[in-house]
């Protein structure tokens, strides 16, 4: 649990940061254009304030994302050789068994309580999906999927239907709303 804190910790951190910085600027800028409106050049510079505020305000999403994507993958970067362990521990002991008709079931294993939270889904092949951060179902993780099926998951349609495929909608009991490729047979997804 102490890695997952950690990580969950820096990332609060650094958007936290990252927002008031922009606010911060932002302020620093609207205090500037006052006080530099005393002369005809001084209109001039506040309107060139003004706009480099609206310009920050305005790609505040971007920056957001931007500093979401480096913590991520400093993280991702940190965390690759614990994710590798992980699933060769879990390949190792992939326990598949028949249902009656001749299907195989899905074992789907939670493991929370670890150091770094993740489930293992069985079915062949096995996947893994290390937990970052959500609030009740909602949530975020690195997904282990050597098939990609998940990579069909690309949002919502314009009818408020899921992208991904029926096969990958169902992994790790949730519903798969979004992946992104991050390396080899690694990705990161949302889930519902």
């Amino acid at each position: 649990m102490l890695a997952f804190s950690i990580f969950a910790s820096l990332y609060w951190y650094f958007f936290i940061g990252m927002f008031l910085l922009t606010w911060g600027v932002g302020l620093l800028i609207s205090v500037l254009a006052l006080v530099s409106t005393r002369s005809r050049a001084g209109w001039m510079g506040a309107g060139g304030i003004v706009l480099l505020a609206v310009f920050i305000l305005m790609n505040f999403g971007n920056i957001k994302s931007f500093a979401d994507n480096i913590v991520f993958q400093i993280n991702f970067a940190r965390l690759e050789p614990h994710y590798l362990e992980i699933i060769a521990e879990a390949e190792r002991f992939q326990s598949v068994s028949m249902l009656g008709d001749g299907t195989l079931e899905r074992n789907i294993f939670y493991h929370m309580d670890e150091p770094l939270p993740y489930i293992v889904d069985q079915a062949p092949p096995v996947r893994v999906a290390f937990y970052l951060w959500g609030i009740g179902d909602n949530w975020d993780g690195v997904v282990h999927d050597p098939t990609g099926i998940v990579r069909s998951a690309t949002g919502w349609s314009a009818d408020n239907k899921f992208t991904a495929s029926p096969e990958a909608v169902d992994l790790f009991n949730g519903d798969v709303v979004s992946c992104k490729h991050v390396k080899d047979a690694f990705y990161r997804c949302w889930f519902t």
